[in-house]
């Protein structure tokens, strides 16, 4: 569990990582107690929906920092697929292929399938009363639909029933995962080809997302049923981040350094990172998603902005990884995250079914304040941090050296 970031090639990813955990959980503590919980959902809803300082409770902006992941996930999955095919001195192989992806399936499901008897036993404990229907909904939907949990298709299959929710983000980050041999493999062959191929792919992305968004006219700021079925969970409109990330990859593997050379263009990435952030994280309240009103420009934000928060991403970490990062650098590299990196992915799993049992044990409704909501996210990230070591020593940490052996 000890790691050095000093020895680390990319420490600043364990910062984006972590920040970005900590950014879902926010979201997830106000948004489930809002539905659930609060007595005054009227006036979160005209403070909250209407304020971009509430960006990090929002559902909007908020689960930009799924996009991190898939950022991440890309990146550092095309850099291993590569480093295997460079020690290898061959193209890719079959072989190589299905080691791929029996790692990737080694890596997420043990604590995955872990988790929903987890899920199912904790849930369990919530006495049947005024907020039920939350666990309730949870503890049914993992009865009848566990098994698309199993095969990785809970972004297809029962989406609005299915057993642990959040776990739509694995089926996605697999079959993403899927497609980086592929790429690779082009690069490797053709690089003209594969940036073409990759090119289309992402434009592809981007119209799907916004021509769904305009004719479903799928709200951005407090979304609907339609929003998560058709959008949110579908790969089609979530790979851009993940593209952005293996091409980032293949950046670094092609020309290990300098792709900055002068003040100046660091500079000018700083700047072009920090608006697009802020663009992105704006638009969002800014913009009119209305059902009555829908606008173009809603719609091309939906298409767009996932995958412009990954390449603002990308600027930061080149940026970073060359020396022109600073006292940000510093802060992203922290030891500390370093730590928590090595548990996030059982803290993702395990953070929605604390937050579900609290909800549902409630007796009364409380009112909403912000100091309430700071007070439940710091409690909720507290639990799940000391569940998510307990998971990842017991669970996830042996299953890897078994795997091994």
């Amino acid at each position: 569990m000890t790691v050095n970031p000093q020895n680390q090639e990319y420490p600043t990813l364990n910062g984006i990582r972590v920040l970005s955990l900590l950014w879902i959980i926010s979201g997830h503590t106000s948004q489930l107690a809002s539905v659930f919980n609060i007595d005054n959902s009227f006036e979160w809803k005209s403070r909250v929906l209407e304020k971009p300082l509430y960006f990090y409770t929002l559902s909007g902006p908020v689960y930009l920092g799924v996009d991190s992941f898939f950022f991440l996930s890309g990146f550092l999955g095309a850099k291993s697929f590569l480093t295997v095919t460079e020690n290898s001195g061959q193209e890719v192989t079959l072989v190589m292929v299905i080691r791929y992806i029996y790692k990737r399936l080694r890596r997420l499901q043990p604590l995955h399938l872990a988790s929903i008897p987890i899920s199912i036993g904790l849930i369990s404990l919530v006495k049947w009363g005024a907020f039920w229907e939350l666990p309730k909904h949870q503890w049914n939907s993992c009865r009848k639909v566990w098994w698309a949990n199993t095969l990785l298709i809970t972004n297809f299959v029962s989406v609005s029933e299915s057993c642990t929710g959040w776990a739509w983000y694995l089926s996605n980050d697999f079959q993403f995962h899927l497609t980086t041999p592929l790429v690779i493999f082009l690069y490797i062959r053709v690089k003209r080809v594969m940036f073409a191929v990759v090119t289309m792919i992402l434009a592809s992305c981007i119209i799907t997302s916004t021509l769904l968004s305009y004719f479903l006219k799928l709200a951005i700021r407090q979304s609907r049923m339609n929003y998560w079925v058709e959008y949110y969970t579908k790969p089609y409109c979530r790979y851009g981040p993940f593209l952005v990330g293996m091409i980032l990859a293949i950046m670094f593997v092609n020309k290990p350094c300098l792709h900055i050379r002068t003040r100046a263009q660091a500079i000018l990435g700083w700047i072009s990172a920090l608006v697009i952030i802020l663009m992105v994280i704006t638009l969002a309240f800014v913009l009119d998603d209305t059902p009555s009103s829908y606008s173009i420009m809603a719609a091309l934000y939906q298409g767009l902005h996932r995958t412009l928060w990954a390449v603002a991403l990308g600027l930061i970490l080149v940026l970073c990884h060359e020396g022109y990062g600073g006292p940000l650098n510093t802060m992203l590299s922290c030891g500390t995250w370093s730590f928590l990196s090595k548990i996030s992915y059982a803290c993702y799993l395990t953070h929605p079914i604390i937050i579900i049992v609290y909800c549902g044990l409630q007796e009364t409704l409380f009112h909403y304040q912000d100091i309430n909501m700071l007070y439940l996210f710091i409690g909720h990230s507290v639990l799940t941090v000391i569940v998510g070591i307990i998971l990842t020593v017991l669970v996830e940490r042996p299953f890897q050296r078994l795997m091994h052996i």
